[in-house]
């Protein structure tokens, strides 16, 4: 079986918080150790009502659970898990597999059944299969992200270069409109300069 349904905050293993429920202690440091080891983080329940405790106010992405436990039987677990949040995955782990329980495991949503001995790789194999589209879609909002900040950069540099011609051309027009002031001011200081010259010489010559 393989169900897939998104929940996830980030591409990174260690973004997702993986609530394992093992009332086996060697087997559930075995299987910590696996997961840690590829980045998630694990924590530990060994029976099914401590399971519900740590589950509750806790961000586990996905519940990885024996069916066999010492008081509730693990598929009961994984019901009120996903009763309480629909999106949280779930993984079975058993000794004793069935059909009527990988049925029930089937109409729960459960993504996997495996059937103990498992090899590390099977467990491993079994969670990356839990994220999958969650890290397509949080590498597709990575690139989104890029290309919204290169556009930007884009954009700021647009700016600046239209400023920077607008502004210059701002610069040259003023430079032409004191050019053509003064141009248009020389011949009228010319004419004032003739004029008071040759009329103060005009009007002594007609001084008797």
């Amino acid at each position: 079986m393989n169900i897939s349904q998104y929940h996830g905050e980030s591409s990174s293993p260690g973004s997702h918080h993986i609530l394992l429920v093992e009332d086996e202690p060697n087997v559930a440091k075995g299987l910590e150790l696996v997961l840690s080891d590829e980045g998630y983080g694990v924590e530990i329940a060994e029976t099914g009502r401590s399971a519900l405790e740590k589950f509750h106010g806790n961000g586990f992405d996905l519940v990885v659970s024996d069916l066999r436990l010492p008081d509730i039987d693990g598929l009961e677990v994984i019901k009120d898990i996903r009763h309480e949040r629909p999106e949280v995955k779930a993984i079975v782990i058993t000794g004793y597999p069935s059909v009527s329980s990988a049925v029930d495991a089937v109409r729960l949503g459960v993504m996997d059944y495996l059937r103990k001995p498992f090899s590390d790789e099977d467990l491993v194999n079994a969670v990356k299969k839990a994220f999958p589209e969650g890290d397509r879609i949080s590498m597709e909002q990575i690139l989104k992200e890029s290309e919204k900040k290169v556009l930007i950069q884009r954009q700021e540099v647009i700016r600046a270069i239209e400023t920077a011609v607008r502004d210059s051309k701002f610069a040259a027009r003023m430079d032409k409109d004191t050019h053509d002031r003064r141009a248009h001011r020389r011949p009228l200081l010319a004419e004032r300069a003739h004029r008071r010259r040759f009329g103060r010489v005009g009007h002594r010559g007609r001084q008797p």
